[in-house]
Order: structure tokens, then sequence, then C-alpha cells
């Protein structure tokens, strides 16, 4: 009897250890899935990452190439661009719930505020989360709890109704979120999502808010009505 416990133990034991390196390898590939497909559903839009590496011995590990399209009705460009994000995750809490992220860094990210017919870009983008956090199931898997989150260096680009076509551009102020989902005992990536873009949009109004866009205005329509004189002279011409 004690042989045959021996066995099963030993059989139960290669089992988690074929798990854990099943896990641990295709750590990047689930990361990035997990990325994109929940993003894209909460956003409304398409995200997409170019890149995850995570070191499955010291859990840090970076993210390239995120981009968050614009909604539809606007201009088929990107909202929000962030090159590279840095990340430090808890590995022991991997196959735990909730799975802690110690820190996420993101550096110079770019954000295109669109001016459209139906407002903006970002707000479309905000009431989108608000809408999927508010009416839809949870995605599957374990809650999330984050420690540190910084937006850092990072710029916006104002945009749209033809007079600003190459955007105005501001600096967006520095963004430190602590605890995310830890009062909850961990949050679900919608819910997550949904503070992080409550509190950017507020980085994001700032930053807009510190622009003089009457004073640009003035000078592209000024810029707008010279084009429009030379138009109409090479015409007659």
């Amino acid at each position: 009897m004690k042989r045959i416990m021996l066995i099963g133990g030993g059989i139960v034991l290669a089992i988690v250890i074929v798990a854990g390196f099943l896990l641990y390898s295709s750590l990047d590939a689930i990361v990035k899935a997990a990325i994109e497909k929940i993003g894209s559903d909460v956003t409304g839009t398409q995200v997409r990452v170019n890149d995850v590496d995570i070191s499955p011995t010291s859990g840090e590990g970076a993210l390239r190439g995120f981009r968050v399209t614009n909604p539809v009705g606007f201009e088929n460009e990107n909202a929000f661009q962030f090159d590279e994000i840095t990340m430090k995750l808890d590995l022991t809490t991997l196959t735990a719930d909730p799975v802690v992220i110690e820190e996420i860094v993101v550096q110079g990210p770019r954000i295109r505020y669109e001016f459209g017919g139906r407002g903006t870009n970002v707000g479309a983008i905000q009431k989108n989360v608000e809408g999927y956090s508010a009416g839809s199931e949870p995605s599957e898997g374990p809650n999330i709890v984050i420690n540190n989150l910084y937006f850092r260096d990072g710029q916006v680009s104002v945009a749209g109704a033809d007079l600003l076509e190459k955007g105005v551009t501001a600096e967006l102020p520095d963004l430190h979120m602590t605890d995310i989902g830890t009062a909850e005992g961990g949050a679900t990536p919608e819910v997550v999502a949904k503070k992080v873009m409550h509190q950017l949009g507020r980085k994001i109004t700032a930053a807009v808010g510190s622009l003089k866009l009457d004073e640009a205005e003035e000078a592209l329509e000024k810029k707008a009505a010279e084009k429009i004189k030379d138009l109409l002279k090479d015409r007659t011409e």
C-alpha cells in the first residue's frame, strides 16, 4: 500500500512539475493573448501588443508595441500608443487568486485626443469601458491586484476638426496609482481598466486644458484662409 501511495505521489508530483513548466514556458503567450482579448472587449476597439517578454525566474518583464485603436467614427490612427511597458509579477501568485503585479511602469505614453462629430475618441473609449464593466459578464480567470502603476513622461496630441489636422501637443501629467484591487481582495480586469481609465482620463483632461486651443485655432484658421486664397488665385490664373 505504501509503495502504491509513493508511486501515486510521484505521478502527481511529475504532473505538477510538467504543468508548472508549461505554464512558465508559455507565460508570454498567455499574457499577450489575455491583454489583446480582454482589452479589445472592454474598450470596444482593437488592442494589440507586438511582444511580451517575462522572466519565469524573476517575474520581471516588458510589453512592447501596445496599441489601442480609435473607435469607429474617428480617424484610422491609434488612440493610445505605449511603446514599452515594464512590469514585475509576483510569481508565487500566478496559480492563485488574485494574481499580484508588484509594479507596472508605462514610460513615454502617447495619447491622441481627437475631436469628432460625436465628441472625442477618449470619451468614447471611456464610455465603452464604463458600459462593459456595468453590464457584461466578468471575464474568466483570476482577479488582479496591482501594487503600483506609473504613467511617466507622456504626451497628449490634440487633433480633429480639420483645423487641428496635425495636432497640438501637451505634456501628460505623471500618474501614480497604488493598491488597485487590494481592498476587494482582487479586482477583475474590467474593473481594473475602469479605475485606470478614470484616473488617466483626468490627467488627459488636465493636459488638454493646459493648451490654449482658442489661440491655436485662430492661428490655424488664418493659415487655412491663406491657403484658400492661394488656391483661388491659382485657379483664377
